[in-house]
């Protein structure tokens, strides 16, 4: 007999009428606008009532108005777990709306917190439900898997349990391709499941074999690259009786694909139909047009998929794909390119936490990370902009500038604030007013970069104009950040672009006018700074009121963030990723 309770309270349960089955309908269909928050207002703000909606049940009317704007419920959370959706995605399309993922808000090994929907796509939020029947309150269910999501007619009787992880690039990307790694590892049970095929077997560069002892993310055998090939049409590479290699991860699509691609199209095709094996191209920049190398021959055969490492850059791909489909070459459209699948996997590793600076520690060590080039960091605004605030009271900065020096002498009374640049490549030549505040560290070896970061109060992204890591690129600043439990200095369109580091328990909100050293020196000093200068910015304007808000919140969340807040957001971003490896190991 079922335990489920039915709910017959006219203020919990309503039927669904044809009216709102149609609006409902519209706004799954992404046809309606709508704005999410947590708890506040909007067009349709649905108040899931902190409980699972049964398959066969309807919505609570009642539940779709919105909650009133409090502090209360802004700040409280929930000790009930939160619901299981399904939520769509323009990343997957075997579906009506190109497919639809699973998001689970809650799971029965991380603390409950109050649903926001800026951690997903931005598209419609679908609820299963029959608009002709009555609510049907039950009990939270164990967290489903993602294999058991995959649609009947694509999930394979058997995962995939052979995985060769492969590069040529030399020597980056290893931080992204061996999480990967450890996710299906972690999925299967086993570590000796997968292999990596790299230029540098014997000894992986910058140390990062060190990584790999000290974070047990990998222990599996370590082959060339050139014997990739051989090993595919081997029979017992991962020993007796254990079968082929039936998938493989190119930890950098543009230089992978191209140099592998034609190889491997030909031991695919010499295969067994019962054989096959699936390529997975991990993309970090969705507009290099090396990673469709024989797009078309891999998609008509159903053996080709895409991993992104931010769902900015699955959606820039996903309309390329689209295009592509929609164009009249006929190698494109016919060979239905949209239908490769794109799943967003962020990449962090479990290294160990840092101790975080005391309560009463002023803010005072800032990084920029990445490449040393101007085209990536604003570097140069930078240094303007930190010359020009020390050249206006140096004392905030806790330096002291005498009128004839080119440089700041140390003011030993208070504690200096100091700008590091972690990175290598690209020559950086550092102002000579500057000489004592920035310092530049090139080249360091894997952990060492770790621990440097760990140590710092805050990361600036500094991302350049034309940098497009709002629009095409994957930046690896925001993961090393929740990596390394340092909060990042973003403004909202930050947020909305780098979804798995919106939760601001994490990330300090930073006013799109104000400039990033300027913030700075706010939240150093605790003194909010001067409206920007502008005369048609009034006294009572809307504009300098929302502002003041703006500013008012920056300087009332401060800049320090809890070990505890990175550690449920990395145990959140970790369960995404499982679920990501189940789907590349279960489905066709």
């Amino acid at each position: 007999m079922s335990s489920t309770k039915r709910v017959t309270s006219s203020t919990d349960a309503t039927d669904l009428s044809t009216c709102d089955f149609f609006y409902l309908w519209l706004r799954c269909a992404s046809l309606l606008p709508i704005g999410w928050s947590k708890g506040s207002y909007s067009p349709l703000a649905y108040n899931l009532r902190r409980r699972h909606v049964h398959n066969s049940s309807c919505i609570s009317l009642k539940s779709l108005i919105p909650e009133p704007r409090t502090a209360t419920n802004l700040l409280s959370t929930s000790s009930t777990p939160l619901p299981t959706v399904s939520t769509c995605s323009l990343l997957h399309p075997f579906s009506g709306l190109d497919g639809c993922w699973s998001g689970f808000a809650s799971s029965p090994h991380l603390p409950p917190r109050r649903f926001s929907f800026q951690s997903f796509p931005p598209v419609a939020l679908l609820l299963s439900f029959n608009p002709f029947g009555t609510c049907s309150a039950v009990e939270s269910p164990p967290l489903p898997t993602l294999a058991a999501a995959i649609p009947p007619q694509l999930r394979r009787s058997s995962p995939r349990k052979n995985v060769a992880l492969a590069t040529t690039f030399g020597a980056y990307h290893f931080d992204v391709l061996l999480p990967i790694g450890w996710s299906i590892s972690s999925v299967l049970g086993r570590k000796d499941t997968v292999k990596l095929y790299t230029t540098e077997p014997y000894g992986l560069p910058y140390g990062f074999d060190t990584v790999l002892q000290r974070t047990g993310i990998f222990e599996g055998e370590q082959r060339h690259h050139e014997a990739l090939v051989e090993d595919v049409r081997s029979m017992d590479v991962f020993g007796e009786g254990e079968g082929m290699i039936d998938m493989i991860i190119l930890g950098t699509c543009v230089f992978d694909l191209p140099h592998w691609s034609q190889d491997l199209l030909r031991e695919w095709d010499e295969r067994p139909d019962d054989e096959k094996f699936t390529v997975v191209c991990v993309v970090h920049e969705s507009d290099d047009e090396r990673a469709l190398q024989d797009l078309d021959l891999w998609a008509r055969r159903g053996a080709l998929r895409y991993l992104v490492l931010s769902q900015h850059v699955a959606t820039d791909l996903r309309k390329q794909l689209n295009r592509l489909a929609d164009s009249n070459a006929s190698e494109h459209h016919l060979s239905m390119v949209d239908y490769v699948p794109i799943d967003i996997y962020v990449p962090i590793l479990p290294v160990p936490d840092a101790v975080r600076p005391p309560s009463s520690h002023a803010l005072s060590r800032a990084v920029i990370q990445g490449l040393f080039e101007r085209s990536r960091r604003d570097f140069d605004g930078v240094f303007f902009d930190l010359i020009f605030s020390l050249s206006e009271d140096p004392s905030a900065w806790g330096y002291e500038y005498p009128e004839k020096a080119q440089r700041v002498n140390l003011d030993r009374d208070t504690p200096p604030f100091e700008l590091h640049l972690v990175g290598g490549n690209g020559n950086l030549d550092i102002p000579e007013e500057l000489q004592h505040v920035v310092h530049l560290h090139r080249h360091l070896d894997y952990w060492t970069y770790y621990e440097l970061m760990q140590s710092m109060d805050v990361v600036l992204p500094a991302f350049a104009t034309e940098a497009e890591y709002y629009d095409t690129k994957a930046s690896s600043t925001v993961v090393k950040a929740l990596q390394c439990n340092v909060p990042i200095l973003g403004t909202s369109r930050l947020a909305r672009t780098y979804t798995h580091f919106s939760d601001p328990s994490i990330l300090i909100g930073r006013p799109h006018a104000l400039r990033e050293v300027q913030a700075l020196r706010c939240l150093r000093t605790g003194v909010p700074p001067a409206p920007p200068v502008s005369s048609d910015i009034g006294h009572d304007s809307r504009v300098r009121v929302l502002w003041e808000t703006e500013v008012l919140k920056l300087l009332t969340s401060g800049w320090r963030r809890e070990n505890d807040a990175f550690t449920q957001v990395k145990g959140q971003v970790w369960q995404a990723n499982a679920q990501v490896a189940e789907r590349l190991l279960w489905e066709a």
